[in-house]
């Protein structure tokens, strides 16, 4: 006969592991209930609101406190302009509109006597104006562009469309590009007369953040190489709306698999839940910042599957309620299940 220690398992007898994960399934199935289902008791009521209310206060303070200390009043220096390079125009460009979904960048320039030489070494200016013809060079989505300012009036200001390389604004918002600003100038057009030249950048954009990436500043031409990116703000709406459209989307697809699957009525508030989803979802996609094309990338983590499921959603409750009514017309929210 077989010892005690090599008997077979009885099979009357549960299996301890799958005792305790029963054991286990219940108590999460009762912490579910006492969360969602059961009334909650006066003290988690009262601790539950003075937490939602002690957020709600600190939140609109914190953002406002965020917004003063870290958002700068002004617009900041991308590239400060250099103390030690002696020039003798300064040309201060700020990168007024950047537009990814044309992949151009819209930089005005404003061009003065250098503050790094004094104005009687100077001997491009006299008065405030230009002595002589001067051929400011930049380039653009074209290539190269020639801004010919006058002799005898101050230099003024030009625009440049700089166009955007590396990336495509479907990726949005994790597309990022990069940017040449090329910059020389030439006394009467003459390419071998070029005039020193000290460039400074800075931004205006509220959607980007520009940084350098690299430079070279030589007596003939100032080149700066920008590296453009989304705003972290930017990212985390984005982001946040992804979330939101699964969350909308799990949310439809529970009340149509409730009704369809198990056979139980809809509450009438799920019908105006669904329309209400189905139509809320497109403006906020539209309201995204920066105005991403048709077919980003948010596009296609999201906004278009949320959309799909909260239709076939409302299709199926649809379908499955005439199902219903011609099998019990007289209680088609509760019909007898077929044997």
């Amino acid at each position: 006969m077989p010892s005690p220690d090599t008997a077979p398992p009885d099979p009357s007898r549960p299996d301890e592991a799958a005792i305790a994960a029963e054991a286990a399934r219940l108590r999460r199935a009762d912490r579910a209930r006492q969360a969602f289902v059961a009334p909650w008791s006066r003290r988690r009521a009262r601790r539950v609101g003075v937490v939602a209310l002690v957020l709600g206060i600190l939140g609109p303070l914190a953002g406002t406190a965020v917004a003063l200390l870290l958002v700068p009043a002004q617009a900041g220096d991308v590239l400060p302009p250099d103390e030690d390079r002696t020039a003798l125009l300064d040309v201060r460009a700020t990168v007024r509109t950047v537009d990814a979904t044309s992949g151009e960048m819209l930089v005005r320039l404003v061009v003065e006597r250098s503050a790094t030489t004094p104005e009687e070494e100077n001997d491009l200016f006299a008065s405030g104006a230009l002595t002589e013809e001067v051929v400011l060079v930049v380039n653009d989505d074209a290539g190269q562009s020639a801004i010919t300012l006058p002799a005898g009036q101050p230099p003024g200001t030009a625009t440049a469309t700089i166009p955007l390389a590396e990336s495509r604004a479907t990726r949005y918002p994790v597309d990022r590009y990069r940017a040449t600003l090329l910059v020389a100038a030439l006394r009467d057009g003459d390419q071998d007369r070029p005039i020193p030249v000290r460039l400074s950048v800075r931004s205006s954009d509220t959607g980007f953040t520009l940084d350098v990436a690299e430079e070279a500043l030589t007596d003939d031409a100032a080149i700066v190489e920008l590296a453009v990116a989304r705003r972290g703000t930017v990212i985390g709406w984005a982001g946040f709306f992804v979330l939101v459209c699964w969350l909308l989307a799990i949310a439809s697809a529970s009340l149509g698999w409730t009704t369809v699957v198990h056979g139980i009525g809809s509450p009438a508030w799920s019908w105006g839940f669904l329309i209400g989803v189905l139509f809320a979802l497109p403006p906020l996609r539209n309201a995204l910042p920066g105005n991403p094309p048709s077919g980003s990338l948010v596009d296609l983590a999201a906004f278009y599957w949320a959309v799909g499921i909260v239709a076939l959603t409302l299709v199926a409750m649809v379908g499955s309620w005439n199902i219903r009514v011609r099998r019990a017309p007289q209680e088609p929210d509760s019909p007898t299940p077929r044997t």
